[in-house]
């Protein structure tokens, strides 16, 4: 479940009488399985609220998809991953990549998913691109977990995960 908001505050931080419920845009980047049946791309959806955008699910095909919609990379905040099965995931590590090497990223990128999301990303990457861990990027990466039927807050989001039976050795989710 995720809700969205944009809260206008008064100078004294206290809420107006205008805050309300942003307009949402959902893109739907991939939907497709692991193996690309039918042309289509991994999971990964792309969500535009206010003044924050950010991805559900990151599959190696995130941002092959996103160039092909003309969205940025760069402009995403934050990554929700439901689980960690690697059509859901590995897509981060060719978005750090891309944003330390091709697209200069700068801002801080947060990551939120079920624990072991950190330790997972860390041992791919280090799979598929030996030492690529040792060099720090020039943009903040944050990893946060989030814990079943808790809400976790985003920029301008809140998320609650809700377990499922799906096994990818650690907590899967419906979001």
């Amino acid at each position: 479940m995720f809700s969205f908001w944009r809260k206008r505050t008064k100078a004294d931080g206290a809420p107006t009488a205008s805050d309300h419920r942003s307009s949402v845009r959902l893109s739907v980047v991939g939907c497709g399985d692991a193996f690309g049946a039918g042309g289509r791309l991994q999971t990964c959806f792309h969500v535009s609220a206010g003044d924050t955008q950010f991805l559900i699910d990151c599959g190696a095909t995130a941002l092959i998809g996103l160039q092909r919609m003309g969205l940025s990379p760069n402009d995403v905040d934050t990554i929700v991953l439901s689980h960690l099965h690697g059509d859901h995931y590995s897509g981060l590590i060719w978005w750090i990549m891309h944003g330390q090497y091709v697209s200069q990223r700068t801002s801080a990128l947060t990551v939120i998913g079920p624990e072991g999301t950190k330790e997972r990303y860390l041992a791919t990457a280090e799979l598929m691109f030996p030492g690529s861990t040792s060099v720090d990027p020039p943009f903040d990466v944050n990893f946060e977990v989030y814990n079943e039927y808790e809400v976790t807050e985003g920029l301008g989001f809140s998320v609650k995960p809700f377990p499922v039976s799906h096994p990818s050795g650690a907590m899967s989710s419906a979001l």
